[in-house]
């Protein structure tokens, strides 16, 4: 393997029933030259095209390195338990095909009957960490944040950490940022957008949040603080209906250019998780203002949630 992807084009699937047709084809010239000149040249050109803009990945060496490493570290954790699954997730370069590939090459993972296969693959995510019973992932990297959840001692830059002690970390945090930089989001979301560096935007007109709800304090928190900033407060004030299940709904506006909290109450008898809704009915999308392509229904950017007394 170079420097370069060396997987063949699908350009190169068409050359041997090219030259099968060459050889079976009714001999008109014009048929003639479209065979012997026009379609291999334009099938070359397709696959100079395809070979230039092909992602770069890692050398041959550099693969087979990681791929011991992997190996190391699934010597040293052993299986997982019965119903947990193994991940590589988050290496320093790494891509979700790699990542997936040493998943099940080394990890053993399954690629049909566990929960997180999908993800990992399409989206370089996890959607069920009750499920996970390891990860390995690069040392100080976006996953290693708990260094109680360490499995061992990295190696050559790898690092194990146990999925059980990573969700119990993250479920007791009063916060939750919504930007991508939070590895493990345990909220499952609706109309919203995919996540960016600081947050989110909600991308249709009616958006949910569905999260787990901490312990602040050692008791059950009286509200929750949504931290929004509007599509475009600064030409326009954006008119929302917000609220959690169970309790009335508010009337709000969003407006200027900084993050704005709403603060939302629970009530006295919230445990396990709450709903957010979040209805914007001034929502509108860039190409609607001639801003781009961008057909999203962008109404409010929610940068964190945070529970409190």
């Amino acid at each position: 393997m170079c420097s370069r992807s060396t997987r063949w084009p699908w350009s190169l699937a068409l050359l041997p029933a090219l030259l099968l047709a060459r050889q079976t084809a009714p001999r008109e010239r014009w048929y003639a030259v479209l065979q012997a000149c026009v379609l291999p040249a334009a099938l070359t050109a397709a696959v100079c095209v395809q070979m230039l803009s092909a992602p770069p990945v890692r050398p041959l060496q550099q693969l087979v390195a990681l791929e011991r490493s992997v190996k190391i570290l699934q010597e040293r954790i052993g299986r997982p338990a019965h119903g947990k699954y193994d991940y590589v997730i988050g290496l320093d370069g790494g891509t979700p095909m790699v990542e997936y590939m040493l998943s099940i090459a080394e990890l053993r993972l399954k690629r049909l009957d566990n929960p997180n296969a999908a993800s990992l693959l399409f989206r370089r995510d996890i959607d069920n960490w009750a499920e996970v019973g390891r990860v390995v992932t690069a040392e100080h990297g976006g996953y290693d944040r708990y260094p109680a959840c360490r499995v061992g001692a990295p190696v050559d830059g790898l690092v194990a950490l146990d999925g059980a002690c990573m969700l119990r970390s993250v479920s007791t945090s009063a916060r939750i940022d919504m930007g991508d930089g939070n590895k493990m989001l345990l909220c499952s979301v609706q109309g919203l957008s995919g996540r960016e560096a600081n947050g989110s935007w909600t991308a249709e007109r009616e958006a949910t949040l569905r999260c787990p709800v901490p312990q602040v304090d050692g008791k059950a928190p009286r509200r929750v603080d949504v931290e929004v900033i509007a599509f475009r407060g600064d030409v326009a004030a954006m008119r929302a209906v917000v609220g959690v299940d169970g309790q009335p709904r508010q009337h709000v506006t969003v407006a200027g250019t900084g993050f704005q909290t709403l603060s939302l109450p629970l009530g006295e008898t919230v445990s396990g998780e709450v709903v957010i809704r979040l209805e914007i009915p001034d929502a509108l999308s860039p190409l609607q203002l001639g801003l781009g392509n961008d057909g999203r229904k962008l109404g409010l950017f929610v940068h964190a949630l945070e529970f409190k007394d």
